[in-house]
């Protein structure tokens, strides 16, 4: 089986008598470099001065919400696994470290604003460690990893360093699949090491690593299908390379992991739901079309490819964007192109990486063509994101590995100097109060502290309050109300015989919902609160109480 060359294969010695030549270049490069490194330093800082300025006064969402609530619930229980009624928020603590560092510092600082920001901000130095230790152990060279640490940082646009830097989500998928294909692939050159003792500790790496990841559904529906299909299709062109039993070890070992994954995730943690089916129900080929042409705008603006309406084509920011466009057409197209050179390709890594990128790319966007949840609604590309992350490290690795000409590698860092010096990040600005600010400081200021509103809203309120207003989540429909029980915490329902007000949280076409049917049990509010498009109607008893949800 072909091997990975060491790190230090990258390396090209010179003779004696051509050492005055490659000066230059040399000291160029290390120059170029050298910039790179302070930029990747000035980028932290970037990304530190966004976090705690402007982050989450530009944007705090419900994913953010419910990283602070369940960590809430773990200390308000005193458990690691408080009674979270979905499994993905059981399972939050095996998605990045920063929902396992939350607890502890919400419990230091009394503090969530500042407890989630410092613990995002160390979750994304412990991500860009993992990524550079992986990639320098699959022998990428120092220059390539830091420019994909600038990407990771910097990154192209806003909407990106929003999902990435800030939300500190897509991108540990990114560095969880990347790890999974990397022990893979030392499973795979176990049989070329028995020498080793421990050579078996390596499947147990894998066992113990793929099992955590497996816990959680959505998971196994986005790695196992790209990693089986990556391990089988290098067994296809490896038969006259090593024994098969190799291939069938390693695919036992993911396929053992799923089992224990989900026998946890369904009979260890028995309260576990469902996830939503994301399955077409039918394929409409005209919405499909509309999907396709919504999924090309939108990855556009993902990275930041598309230049403002009414700019001038000669204008300095031109520059930035039709680079950003080249990026995005490498990042998506290269890839697929280096899977046509199977058999030219130095790395059985590599090999691997690409298959996961191009299974993994083919089931993202026939999801996102062929069923109705993107259809107006680019920002559903944030998914695309480790896809892109694992497009561009394959392209590093065939550049690193195939073409190591010193323009290459200069040309490579001159697009990371010229993403870093186009970051959003530059050029952010502390905002004035998001809407959610303002709304929760007009309940406050109401002594409205305790109601229900819809998913979207009720998490972000309780967050940004500090649990000072805490809006439950509902299922809010024509003559009806149920509790969302989605990530929540079975006590948010029980009901409060005590509590003497509670309000319903109502937005836009909300507020036109027909809530006639309800007044034999809840009777007429005692009062309505408007403020902008929001509307708090307000009930003399908890609402949750009189409609018997604790017994739901």
């Amino acid at each position: 089986m072909a091997t990975i060359p060491d790190s230090s294969s990258n390396a090209h010695p010179t003779a004696p008598s051509q050492m005055h030549f490659a000066r230059p270049a040399d000291l160029a490069l290390k120059a170029i470099v050298i910039a790179l490194g302070l930029g990747c330093l000035v980028t932290l800082g970037l990304y530190l001065r966004y976090s705690f300025h402007v982050y989450p006064i530009l944007d705090f969402n419900s994913d953010d919400a419910a990283a602070l609530l369940f960590s809430n619930e773990v200390l308000q229980q005193h458990s690691l696994f408080p009674d979270w009624y979905n499994a993905t928020g059981i399972a939050f603590p095996l998605i990045s470290p920063e929902l396992m560092l939350l607890p502890l510092l919400m419990a230091i600082s009394h503090h969530w604003m500042i407890a989630f920001r410092a613990a995002v901000a160390v979750d994304q130095l412990l991500m860009a460690a993992l990524v550079w230790w992986v990639l320098g152990l699959a022998g990428a060279s120092r220059v390539l990893r830091l420019f994909l640490l600038c990407f990771l940082f910097v990154s192209v646009s806003s909407w990106m360093a929003e999902q990435t830097v800030m939300i500190a989500g897509k991108d540990w998928f990114y560095a969880q699949m990347l790890l999974l294909i990397f022990l893979t692939y030392r499973c795979l050159r176990a049989g070329e090491e028995r020498t080793e003792r421990r050579w078996w500790a390596r499947y147990a790496w894998l066992g113990g690593v793929a099992t955590v990841l497996f816990i959680d559904r959505s998971n196994i529906s986005q790695m196992v299908p790209p990693l089986f299909v990556a391990v089988v299709a290098l067994w296809a062109m490896s038969f006259d390379r090593g024994p098969s039993r190799l291939f069938l070890a390693v695919l036992g070992t993911l396929f053992g992991a799923a089992i224990a994954g989900q026998f946890i995730f369904r009979f260890i943690l028995p309260q576990a739901v469902a996830y939503h089916p994301i399955a077409p129900t039918f394929v409409d080929l005209n919405a499909a079309g509309a999907n396709l042409q919504l999924l090309v705008r939108g990855l556009l603006d993902l990275f930041g490819a598309t230049p403002v309406p009414g700019e001038s084509i000669y204008s300095l920011s031109s520059v930035w964007w039709a680079v950003k466009l080249g990026l995005l057409v490498v990042v998506f197209l290269g890839p697929l192109w280096v899977l046509t050179r199977w058999r030219r390709l130095e790395s059985d890594f590599l090999r691997l990486l690409v298959v996961v990128f191009a299974v993994s790319l083919a089931i993202r966007v026939l999801v996102y063509v062929f069923t109705g949840i993107s259809m107006n609604a680019i920002r559903t590309n944030r998914y695309f994101i480790s896809d892109a992350l694992v497009g561009l490290t394959v392209m590093l690795l065939y550049f690193d590995q195939h073409w190591r000409r010193l323009p290459v590698r200069v040309g490579i860092l001159a697009i990371a100097l010229v993403l870093l010096v186009s970051s959003p990040l530059l050029v952010a600005r502390p905002a004035a109060r998001s809407e959610y600010q303002q709304l929760t400081a007009f309940l406050e200021q109401h002594h409205l502290q305790h109601g229900y509103g819809t998913f979207w809203n009720a998490g972000v309120l309780t967050a940004l309050s500090n649990d000072r207003v805490q809006v439950r989540q509902i299922i809010l429909g024509s003559g009806d109300i149920q509790p969302f029980k989605w990530l929540s915490s079975e006590r948010w329902y029980q009901g409060n015989p005590d509590l003497h007000e509670s309000f319903l949280l109502l937005k836009g076409a909300e507020r036109k919902v027909n809530l006639g049917p309800l007044e034999p049990v809840l009777g007429k509010p005692t009062r309505i609160e408007n403020f902008g498009d929001y509307r708090a109607v307000v009930y003399p008893f908890d609402i949750a109480q009189r409609l018997g949800w604790g017994g739901a």
